[in-house]
């Protein structure tokens, strides 16, 4: 289970969609980008969240989804743990 406290906590960023963008009603999510221009993670609008359930998948594959804040957490940790960030890193790699 994902609660939104815990994706404000993670460093997630509300999106808020009007009425007038959506065409039908307001709405919010929230995104984490991971690197740059890399991963980025994405929840569904809270208006499709039941009992403060959230979820989050990662927007460049939809098969790819996050239930619980565990394995969330984890997976932004090692991520962001083995980002390459300078040419030096690159050349030391496998």
């Amino acid at each position: 289970m994902i609660r939104e406290e815990e994706l404000i906590q993670l460093g997630f960023n509300r999106t808020d969609v009007s009425k007038e963008e959506s065409g039908d009603k307001a709405f919010y999510y929230y995104t984490y980008g991971i690197g740059i221009g890399g991963i980025s993670l994405i929840t569904q609008g809270n208006d499709d969240v039941k009992n403060n359930n959230w979820y989050i998948e990662v927007f460049e594959d939809a098969n790819i989804r996050f239930t619980t804040i565990e394995d969330l957490t984890k997976f932004i940790q090692v991520t962001e743990k083995n980002i390459i960030t300078s040419s030096k890193d690159k050349q030391t790699g496998p």
